[in-house]
């Protein structure tokens, strides 16, 4: 049975429809952010994988007219991004912005969902930095790639772009990673293999859904659209600043080497706790020094997991949350999306007007906010429910 137009979801409003045809079988538009890296690659002459496909190319030699056929697709490059993309490796923060600015440009009432094509290396990050920027969207914005280039016998690019098409056809609303037949929340992803089809996991938290004969099964915990939501709605906040390094805990970090990261002039120093989060308490006082920093010199120490934990991780001696009071609490996060969290706050305290004296206090008080879901509460739910 037909839907009639006002009963239709806001991204199917324009959709035309046939006689009996429903929403689900409707040819939808998807924007196609063109990013590169290997979903966009192809061997040169000397065997080397380079970039070597635009989108409009890519869609005309490597996709099935069933897949065209079904979803209407339209491309866009990120400004300043060549039209065949660069290797992920080469992203960065203001490259990563203006991804961020086109995805925002091409979000309109007649779109399904967003597909950025990314590279894999820094797939994740650009995920997470799209999630924090674009913490509303109304419509999915779904990141993809390929472990191996389109002209292989065996790629995985059209696999992984029909399950991000599934995923614009879905209720799904969020900033997701489709990748193999699996599809995982980005601000709490990360890449875990190198080679395989497999290639991301979301350490801290389950799938948001999974593609199963050409339908996406959505978890409970996934957020999910709004019927009537308009783009006019997005909070859109894309920028990222302040200086904050990275250190692992590791039985060779010596308290002197502790204490020279605690004291450079970068604005916070987040550290891979062991395990859920353990720091020492007695060996080479590293908790004096910890604390002498954020009292004396208002350093942000934050402290992330080394494997996969959640947001209320075991009371020991030494977990950071009972032994290291002070220290701001990363639990159920991934180290680089507490990194571009604590970033996104610096700049956000910046807009806010905030000085540069009270900046740490800022991002101290904001920093255990679930502002996508990038902390594993209660059993994963979106921050204020699906809903909201």
């Amino acid at each position: 049975m037909s839907m009639n137009a006002s009963d239709r979801p806001s991204w199917l409003r324009d959709v035309q429809f046939t006689t009996g045809e429903s929403y689900r079988q409707a040819r939808l538009k998807v924007a196609l952010v063109w990013t590169g890296g290997t979903f966009a690659s192809g061997k040169d002459d000397e065997g080397v994988i380079v970039p070597k496909y635009d989108a409009d190319t890519f869609l005309h030699e490597f996709v099935p007219e069933w897949l065209k056929q079904k979803y209407s697709l339209h491309t866009h490059v990120p400004d300043g991004l060549p039209p065949r993309g660069i290797d992920s490796t080469e992203m960065d923060t203001d490259r990563i912005q203006r991804l961020i600015s086109k995805i925002h440009e091409v979000i309109t009432h007649e779109i399904a969902g967003v597909i950025v094509t990314h590279g894999t290396d820094t797939l994740a990050e650009s995920a997470q930095a799209t999630a924090l920027a674009l913490r509303n969207a109304p419509v999915p914005i779904v990141f993809t790639g390929s472990q191996l280039n389109p002209e292989e016998d065996r790629q995985d690019a059209i696999p992984n772009l029909s399950t991000a098409l599934a995923v614009c056809r879905s209720q799904i609303r969020e900033t997701c990673i489709a990748f193999g037949p699996l599809v995982f929340r980005g601000i709490a992803s990360q890449k875990e293999h190198g080679r395989a089809a497999d290639a991301f996991r979301s350490p801290h938290q389950p799938a948001l859904a999974s593609f199963d004969a050409g339908e996406i099964v959505v978890e409970s915990h996934a957020r999910l659209r709004k019927g009537n939501e308009l783009p006019t709605d997005i909070e859109y906040f894309n920028k990222f600043s302040g200086n904050i390094s990275s250190l692992p805990m590791s039985t060779t970090l010596t308290g002197k080497q502790l204490t020279y990261h605690l004291n450079s002039p970068d604005d916070g120093l987040l550290i891979e706790g062991y395990g859920e989060g353990n720091i020492p308490v007695e060996r080479d006082t590293f908790r004096k020094r910890i604390e002498d920093a954020i009292k004396k010199r208002n350093k942000v120490v934050i402290v992330t997991p080394q494997c996969a934990s959640n947001d209320r991780p075991s009371k020991y001696g030494v977990s950071a949350n009972v032994a290291h009071p002070l220290i701001t609490s990363g639990h159920g996060m991934t180290r680089t999306a507490a990194l571009l969290k604590f970033k996104w706050l610096h700049a956000l305290g910046k807009a806010k007007g905030v000085s540069e004296k009270n900046l740490p206090n800022f991002i101290r008080d904001s920093f255990p906010t679930n502002f996508v879901g990038e902390r594993a509460v209660n059993g994963c739910a979106y921050p204020n429910g699906n809903e909201n």
